[in-house]
């Protein structure tokens, strides 16, 4: 069973097959249970926390997945203030420029701006579990079009999640490298990219002991 729209929770549940009950941070969970990419995990007995702009997700995450903590924020690289963009297809929402303007050519006359309060995911993740808790095993990112801004607020070279699966629209496998979060995430970070769905792409950890039984040749990047 998969609860992802392309499945992407079963290609995580085989790149994490070590750990029996991990954490999580979903950033832009939307809804606890459709299109979850960590709701598989949550049914697997792991536990974390689900972010998403959308307060009035608030009751029902605590209806249905009360081990998990529920935030409501915007996630950005740094506390600040940030323009929300809102449409009637509450998936669209976005506090990238360049996605809301060309989401708001399908919605013209129908879409909102609203003024919003931004956290990192760091400083989320640390206001729950603490400072010395470590990083979660898996950290999953929709968040139309905000995804690198988002992942400089999470990730560092000593703090690194041991699987990131993160939107990456308009990445082309064929010239990869030239994408700007195959740049981040692979140069700037030193994760490997091991799965793409069409929407999606998975960068692992390769150092992280839980991988130790994927081949190197599946890794390397020389």
């Amino acid at each position: 069973m998969s609860y992802s729209f392309e499945g992407e929770d079963r290609i995580a549940a085989s790149l994490l097959r070590t750990i029996s009950a991990g954490r999580y941070l979903d950033i832009g969970c939307a809804e606890p249970l459709v299109i979850s990419n960590t709701y598989l995990f949550y049914k697997l007995g792991w536990r974390g926390i689900g972010i998403d702009a959308r307060p009035e997700l608030t009751s029902e995450w605590a209806r249905e997945r009360p081990g998990d903590t529920f935030i409501s924020c915007l996630v950005d690289e740094e506390e600040r203030e940030q323009l929300y963009w809102k449409f009637p297809d509450q998936t669209m929402n976005t506090c990238d420029p360049e996605t809301a303007l060309r989401y708001a050519e399908r919605y013209p006359d129908k879409h909102t701006i609203e003024k919003r309060q931004t956290l990192s995911a760091r400083t989320i993740w640390n206001k729950v579990y603490g400072v010395n808790s470590g990083p979660p095993d898996f950290v999953t990112i929709d968040v139309e079009g905000h995804e690198l801004p988002t992942i400089k607020g999470l990730i560092s070279k000593e703090w690194k999640p041991a699987l990131v699966l993160t939107e990456a629209k308009n990445f082309n496998l064929n010239r990869s490298l030239e994408h700007p979060l195959w740049k981040l995430l692979c140069k700037d970070l030193e994760y490997s990219l091991v799965a793409k769905t069409p929407l999606n792409a998975f960068f692992i950890d390769e150092k992280n002991p839980i991988f130790s039984w994927i081949p190197k040749s599946i890794t390397d990047q020389s």
